[in-house]
């Protein structure tokens, strides 16, 4: 009996700790998931393969698609679009003919973290694409 009146009181201190333990850390705050901003600042057209002299051309912002835009040889349109997001994004270029539309190429799982002008050139659809961005 003498040893029964021991491990009774070291069992409720343990599990007393535990408790303790479970409840600080259920306790702690929830970590904000950042959010981003993604902004193509520009698309400038370095080659067109277009008989026309004119490329169309559009982006998705994820899933948001910016206006078409017409672009001739060395063509720069500044200000394309912004998207604000978490976690990761996708940035597609387009070119559309007539009512054919080729993407050109895509710049993927771009990341939630600062990063200020990135230049990428993307080729396809016979032109040749420069795509100034940036995550704030």
């Amino acid at each position: 009996m003498y040893t029964t009146k021991k491990m009774i009181p070291a069992t409720i201190g343990v599990a007393g700790l535990a408790l303790t333990s479970m409840v600080a850390m259920g306790s702690a705050p929830a970590q904000a998931v950042p959010t981003c901003q993604l902004s193509v600042d520009s698309i400038k057209v370095l080659n067109l393969q277009d008989p026309s002299g004119a490329d169309e051309v559009f982006a998705k912002l994820g899933t948001n698609k910016t206006p078409v835009l017409s672009y001739a040889l060395n063509t720069k349109r500044n200000n394309i679009g912004t998207e604000v997001f978490q976690g990761s994004i996708d940035l597609r270029v387009f070119e559309k003919d007539a009512n054919n539309v080729t993407r050109v190429g895509s710049i993927n799982n771009i990341p939630c973290v600062n990063n200020p002008g990135q230049i990428t050139d993307l080729s396809g659809g016979g032109g040749l694409y420069r795509v100034v961005w940036s995550v704030a």
